[in-house]
């Protein structure tokens, strides 16, 4: 039975009721840490290397690593999720770049899975049952009506990231960002309900609800927003302010404060700007292919982007959607879950809206008009005028692969993320040559206000069923019982993951106190080999699951010659969202899509030569 937007709502229990009463996130011994460590490394060291590696771990583990541990666990005894401060102020709040491309995530969806064909939208009609979904979503959050999230073993799930999806913004500093949000339940109180829309460089705002508080029509959004474009025509190009924020942090947080300073009228539309319940974007050009809405995202014109903003919807004037999301704010899975009811909500009424045509007397949608100074020209000049920096612009491919998906993955009894996730082991290994260190999102969910750990995916065994699949002296025999054991080791990698008993957490929470305390970086931290193993942010693939829906997205690479790699696995097909940045000599983003179609059909024949289904 296909599922529909009422799977997402709650009958009975409250969306938030939860997250009060969820479990203290753990700390594992520091032994296992250290020994999960030091097996994580194993396929990146030659022998001299690992040796010289595990007495630099031994010496941490009888020395400063005890008493940071010591230091860790009384904190965790008066906090109960000791990263999540120090997680969202040095994983995201203290980077400087950029937000996009650097930093931000971007939907993107299949479009051979549509609710409705491109070719059977229209635009500004198509944009506007969009926007009444998507706060048709909102509301359920502030009605607490949808339903709480759940494991495969029914443990719930914290739902504090849902709160960050609307009315939420980012503030830039000159040392580190902060985050506000406006949002509210009905039970805590009143929350603001108007839109932003950026236009040709211009910027307005109207109310989504109307005088009762529903949700204007579909119709009305499309009015709203034809009205918009009427004037952006006859007035030309606009102030383009928003360009501001997509600057590098300090930047903006001085152009910001100045920007404030001068005028009650511009202070008054900043916080009209971060209170709002979204960001959207209609967007001049169109796009032929999904690559194209990543570009196009990735790329697009900054006068046309508040990156600061928990969400950007980006209509381009063809029809297709895409989305810049907030990492800081909110991890893959929540944007995920929300356009995925818009998108079985879309595709209930096959995009053809049944309600009321009828288009009431609303209020005209108000441009925001900002007062500017010869510096603030001179800064919108500067960055209009600047070049685009080659080296770090994002170059993106897709691969949709359709040969088969999860329920052929499945049937042979193997779980599909371990099944892909040995795909790109084997893809970046069949291209490069080399194993590549990897990070793959765990949900710590189930912990109080739980978000990630890191499962490292090129495992030792992975590595050697990788080397068994590029050697034709093996048998398909041989290689599907490497592929059983690489596939049992990430299952069990994950699992761990997903109870905060990976390493990478808790060397975190370690560096942390070590640096609070103002010591100096541990060795185990400066060993090549952390740094080898992706730690530092040095992991090449960047990979996460992103669902068994039509809903994808991406990110951009952490380091220069990396890959983002998100996916999301369908019943009859796997779609990869593959980012590299342009200044790298070794990555290729279109090459590396080629190379996991080209992985996919060797581990069918495989897996056809080898398996007999159970």
């Amino acid at each position: 039975m296909a599922l529909r937007k009422d799977s997402y709502i709650s009958k009975k229990m409250k969306t938030f009721a939860k997250d009060e009463s969820l479990p203290p996130l753990p700390i594992p011994p520091l032994k296992y840490t250290l020994d999960k460590y030091v097996e994580s490394v194993l396929p990146f060291l030659d022998q001299a290397e690992l040796d010289n590696t595990k007495k630099i771990v031994n010496k941490f583990h009888s020395g400063l690593g005890r008493e940071l541990h010591k230091e860790l666990l009384l904190k965790a005894k008066r906090e109960r999720n000791w990263v999540e401060k120090w997680w969202e102020k040095y994983a995201y709040l203290s980077l400087r770049e950029p937000l996009v491309p650097f930093y931000s995530m971007i939907g993107v969806s299949n479009w051979d899975d549509s609710p409705v064909p491109l070719s059977h939208r229209k635009s500004l009609s198509y944009a506007s049952l969009y926007c009444y979904y998507l706060v048709e979503f909102w509301k359920l959050l502030r009605e607490q009506k949808l339903k709480p999230n759940q494991n495969a073993e029914k443990l719930f799930f914290t739902m504090k990231n849902f709160r960050n999806i609307f009315n939420s913004t980012r503030l830039p500093g000159v040392e580190v960002d902060s985050m506000t949000t406006y949002f509210k339940t009905e039970d805590e109180g009143t929350c603001p309900s108007h839109v932003v829309v950026l236009a040709q460089g211009r910027i307005f705002v109207f109310d989504a609800l109307d005088a009762s508080g529903q949700i204007i029509t579909p119709p009305e959004w499309e009015s709203c927003f034809k009205r918009i474009l009427c004037l952006c025509d006859e007035k030309g190009p606009g102030q383009g302010v928003s360009a501001l924020t997509n600057e590098s942090r300090p930047q903006w947080a001085k152009n910001r404060e100045w920007l404030q300073a001068l005028s009650s009228r511009n202070a008054f539309n900043l916080e009209l700007i971060d209170k709002a319940l979204l960001v959207l974007v209609l967007e001049s050009g169109g796009v032929d292919c999904e690559t194209g809405v990543m570009h196009g995202i990735f790329c697009g014109e900054p006068q046309n982007r508040w990156v600061d903003k928990s969400l950007n919807m980006v209509f381009f004037d063809n029809s297709v959607v895409g989305a810049i999301c907030d990492h800081a704010q909110y991890d893959g899975m929540v944007s995920i879950q929300t356009f995925h009811y818009v998108y079985l909500a879309i595709g209930e009424i096959k995009g053809e809206w049944d309600g009321s045509r009828a288009v009431r007397d609303l209020p005209f949608p108000k441009e925001l008009e900002f007062d500017l100074d010869s510096n603030l020209h001179q800064q919108l000049s500067r960055i209009k005028g600047a070049p685009q920096d080659i080296k770090y612009t994002p170059l993106c491919a897709r691969q949709n692969f359709h040969l088969y998906g999860k329920d052929f993955i499945s049937s042979f009894k193997l779980h599909p993320d371990s099944f892909v996730q040995m795909a790109l082991q084997l893809a970046y290994y069949r291209l490069h040559g080399r194993p590549a260190p990897t990070y793959e999102t765990a949900t710590t969910r189930s912990f109080y206000n739980g978000r990630t750990e890191t499962v490292r995916s090129c495992s030792f065994e992975a590595i050697t069923w990788v080397k068994a699949m590029l050697n034709d002296k093996i048998s398909e025999k041989d290689r599907k019982s490497l592929l059983e054991k690489a596939i049992n080791k990430h299952n069990q990698l994950m699992k761990q993951g997903k109870a905060n008993a990976g390493c990478d957490r808790h060397l975190f929470g370690l560096q942390c106190i070590a640096m609070e305390k103002g010591l100096e970086v541990p060795e185990i931290f400066k060993d090549p080999a952390w740094a080898k193993s992706g730690g530092g942010g040095n992991f090449v693939l960047s990979t996460s699951l992103v669902g068994y829906t039509p809903m994808g997205g991406c990110v951009a690479p952490m380091c220069l010659d990396g890959y983002g790699t998100f996916y999301n696995i369908c019943p009859e097909s796997i779609h990869f969202s593959i980012s590299a940045w342009r200044g790298s000599s070794e990555s290729s983003s279109p090459k590396f899509a080629n190379s996991i179609g080209k992985s996919l059909v060797a581990m069918k024949r495989t897996l056809e030569s080898s398996y007999s289904k159970l």
